[in-house]
């Protein structure tokens, strides 16, 4: 449906594999989430400059499938992702 302002925060009509139609919102993220997807997208823009990649955006930066930085990425993200859910739990 669009953005609800700046950065990642947007609300999104799913309709899934039995026609389901689904709400989708995601509004922000915690102060550690934000902390470290600012960390990886600089990481990504750093080396998409020192790889001269020509992308119309330096936004649209991203790591490639088994470089370090992409194993890093990962491996916050799971590590987030488990403390979301232990935050559910909780």
């Amino acid at each position: 449906m669009g953005s609800l302002g700046g950065g990642n925060h947007f609300i999104e009509l799913c309709l899934d594999t039995e026609n389901n139609v689904w709400l989708m919102l995601h509004s922000g993220s915690r102060h550690i989430g934000n902390k470290l997807a600012q960390c990886h997208i600089n990481t990504a823009k750093e080396l998409a400059k020192l790889a001269d990649m020509k992308l119309p955006d330096l936004d649209l930066a991203y790591f490639v499938t088994g470089t370090p930085e992409f194993a890093a990425y990962w491996r916050d993200l799971q590590w987030a992702h488990k403390i979301m859910l232990d935050l559910i739990e909780m």
